[in-house]
């Protein structure tokens, strides 16, 4: 997940003609033009379709999906099954780790707030307070800020020569464990959320990046080559289309997807084209047939 920050995962493949291609691709404009990237170190290098010039990295990522902070790398699709891993993994770690433990740490905080509100202070300053219901997070935060009071009363209430031992943290109410849970449960929930966001977008056949674009809107288009009147191969033929909004061109159909997303390695090598070749990514077959009729009527429509 970390290696490749600062190169290019795109191998230098030279840039195809247009009109030696007979698969059809995503294009930039009506011409069906392949796009260059003259940002940071890139300096004119062809990028493919799906690929985006990553600012914090200063290189293009071919099927890039999100900058991930925590790796301080790019998440592409080659690499989206090693980081879904790590993100169910992360709340299934947690269970185990806190499961153990649970009821002592809810019988702590049970604790802290009997001790918070039998207080006097505790009661002047924070209960009997009306602020306590509206700041600091309403009703919620007035129980969690009761619970932190009676954690730190109980621990001024220790004696220093109190005897300390191994798991004293956990067995004795102590803040620091509490703390360390509820972030720890922060980040699982996070990271469950997160994956299956980006599951349900693998299954979709469309990457973060594009979930993040307006809805309604599309700049995408589509060349398909080789179509003639009759839809036969045709050298210098070719169509151009834009796709309608919502359309996803990369959507093979969830089992498709799957299919994909289950095919890759859990630990991809670096090199996602190894035998030198680009693979061209297939396309959403139901989007080609739409084109494909669209221009057969247009075409014939002009005959006539």
């Amino acid at each position: 997940m970390t290696l490749g920050r600062t190169t290019r995962d795109v191998p230098r493949f030279a840039m195809p003609a247009k009109d030696d291609l007979v698969e059809p691709y995503e294009c930039l404009d009506s011409s069906g033009d392949l796009g260059i990237c003259n940002k940071d170190r890139c300096q004119g290098a062809w990028k493919p379709p799906r690929t985006h010039h990553c600012s914090i990295c200063g290189v293009c990522r071919l099927d890039f999906d999100h900058h991930c902070p925590w790796t301080g790398n790019c998440v592409t699709l080659p690499r989206i099954k090693t980081f879904l891993a790590l993100l169910y993994t992360a709340p299934i770690t947690f269970t185990i780790a806190v499961s153990p433990i649970i009821r002592t740490l809810i019988r702590h905080i049970t604790t802290s707030l009997a001790v918070s509100r039998a207080d006097a202070w505790a009661k002047r300053v924070w209960w009997d307070w009306f602020g306590s219901w509206i700041f600091i997070g309403g009703p919620f935060g007035r129980y969690v800020i009761g619970s932190i009071l009676g954690f730190r009363i109980t621990q001024s209430n220790r004696s220093d020569d109190f005897p300390s031992y191994p798991g004293q943290v956990v067995q004795e109410p102590h803040m620091t464990i509490v703390v360390v849970t509820g972030m720890g449960l922060v980040l699982s929930i996070f990271s469950m959320v997160m994956a299956i966001l980006i599951t349900l977008n693998v299954l979709r056949g469309q990457t973060s990046l594009d979930t993040f674009k307006p809805k309604g809107r599309t700049d995408k288009l589509v060349r398909i080559p080789g179509l003639d009147t009759h839809g036969s191969a045709a050298a210098g033929v070719f169509e151009v289309s834009a796709l309608l909004p919502g359309d996803r061109l990369y959507d093979l159909g969830w089992r498709e997807n799957w299919k994909l997303l289950a095919s890759q390695e859990l630990l991809s090598s670096r090199n996602t084209h190894k035998s030198g070749v680009f693979v061209w990514s297939k396309l959403n077959p139901l989007i080609l047939t739409r084109v494909r009729q669209e221009h057969m009527s247009t075409t014939t429509g002009q005959g006539l």
